[in-house]
């Protein structure tokens, strides 16, 4: 089947990851929404550019992939869906749960195809994890530490890092580390959050760190990250009745793809020298553990076979609707310093 994409937005997400992964699971894009149209037209040379998104609109695509800023999603997706176009959202989804609902129940209306791009499910360390506790190597779950970290005093000149909305750290990051935990666990009962700038230099309004609690009956999981922290990127630990799991370095798929390797290339998401797993024993020995290989163009791959076998979507809308829940319980748990039950 073939199946002619329009992309929406040429930056890291467009140009650095979706791209190489529609051509891997062999979509073709026919037409990109972007201001970059010399890096669009070397990756897709026979793609027409456009730079307002009625043109995409109007496009003769069977998909639009949005990778724009974050407080276009919603609007952006509602167009495409009324235009009886399948859409592929990158995170967030939206910037309320409401405007999520929304979506879905749209979609659902016209019969369109609606996911949305959570590529962390496929991460090497968060694979392992749910394999190690599929096995039951650390016995009952009773915390899980899931933590991104980077140390950059600077403050860059892009969207993200400039006041407006769905801008800032946890808006980034947050929907990610969100969105693995519930698939490890399920729905947090409450949430606590902590939601802060750290540097100076950081506009008023925009994050640059966060540290959020989702409790579960009888375990914690701790969700954070910041800009000023330095040492290995990635932190993953699942603390069990048995033993406890650690997971320290960063998942190379994106690294991989931002330097030009293929999305279809064999050792995509090998993990050998990337990221250390250890399972420690209550007694203090350790062993190393067998790491899963990252599998991000299972995604596009799943998004294909729905669109030609009508398979379900490889990330369920409502699910991720239901991280934008946990997204503005944290929010309001920030904005006011208590608990939020959900």
């Amino acid at each position: 089947m073939s199946v002619k994409v329009g992309l929406a937005g040429f930056g890291l997400a467009g140009g650095s990851l979706h791209s190489p992964l529609l051509r891997a699971a062999e979509f073709e894009v026919t037409c990109i929404l972007t201001s970059r149209w010399e890096a669009a037209m070397r990756a897709w040379p026979a793609a027409r550019t456009v730079s307002a998104f009625d043109d995409l609109l109007s496009a003769p695509v069977d998909l639009i992939v949005i990778a724009t800023p974050n407080h276009l999603h919603f609007s952006q997706a509602m167009a495409a869906l009324r235009a009886g176009k399948a859409v592929v959202l990158d995170k967030p989804m939206a910037l309320t749960h409401a405007e999520c609902e929304t979506l879905c129940n749209l979609a659902e209306r016209q019969e369109r195809l609606l996911t949305v791009f959570h590529n962390r499910r496929w991460d090497s360390d968060f694979l392992t994890v749910a394999a190690a506790l599929k096995e039951g190597l650390i016995g009952r779950p009773a915390r899980f530490l899931n933590g991104w970290r980077r140390h950059r005093l600077e403050i860059r000149d892009r969207w993200r890092e400039r006041p407006g909305p769905g801008v800032g750290l946890f808006f980034d990051l947050g929907p990610h580390l969100i969105d693995q935990t519930m698939m490890l666990f399920g729905p947090p009962i409450w949430v606590s959050a902590d939601i802060f700038a750290a540097r100076q230099s950081q506009p008023q309004g925009v994050d640059d760190g966060f540290e959020v609690v989702l409790g579960y009956e009888t375990m914690r999981a701790v969700l954070s990250a910041s800009s000023l922290a330095a040492g290995p990127q990635r932190e993953m630990r699942l603390d069990g009745t048995l033993a406890s799991l650690v997971l320290e370095g960063f998942d190379p798929q994106e690294p991989r793809l931002r330097s030009g390797m293929p999305g279809d290339a064999p050792g995509l998401g090998d993990p050998e020298g990337a990221i250390d797993a250890r399972l420690y024993q209550p007694d203090g020995s350790q062993r190393p553990v067998a790491m899963q290989s990252g599998a991000w163009p299972r995604f596009y791959q799943g998004v294909m076979a729905a669109l030609s076998d009508g398979a379900p979507p490889p990330v369920d809308p409502r699910a991720a609707a239901a991280v934008i829940r946990i997204v503005e319980a944290a929010r309001e748990s920030a904005a006011h310093g208590r608990r939020v039950a959900l």
